[in-house]
């Protein structure tokens, strides 16, 4: 049971995080973009952030792997590819 409890700990925390991301791309990049300058503390705090994310989700799915709980694995897989996903949108669109 306490498992269980750890594993959906870690994907709220990783949901968490993935929506700050996401809002933060928002903001900076595609709703208010100031074209003359280069938001270097928003870029920091995106690397920040996805490194976080991609820790509790890595982590996640180790966890959900030794203790064979395949809902979580399946949840954690998606959270990589949405990682995997976001990257690839954000080249795609950023260049």
């Amino acid at each position: 049971m306490e498992t269980k409890k750890y594993l959906l700990m870690l994907s709220l925390i990783s949901i968490f995080i993935y929506i700050w991301a996401i809002s933060i791309i928002l903001k900076t990049f595609l709703i208010n973009p100031d074209i003359l300058s280069f938001p270097e503390e928003a870029v920091r705090s995106l690397l920040f952030l996805f490194i976080a994310y991609l820790f509790s989700s890595l982590s996640g799915m180790i966890i959900a792997i030794l203790f064979n709980k395949k809902f979580y694995m399946k949840l954690f897989s998606f959270f990589l590819f949405l990682l995997f996903f976001t990257f690839v949108a954000a080249k795609s669109i950023f260049g």
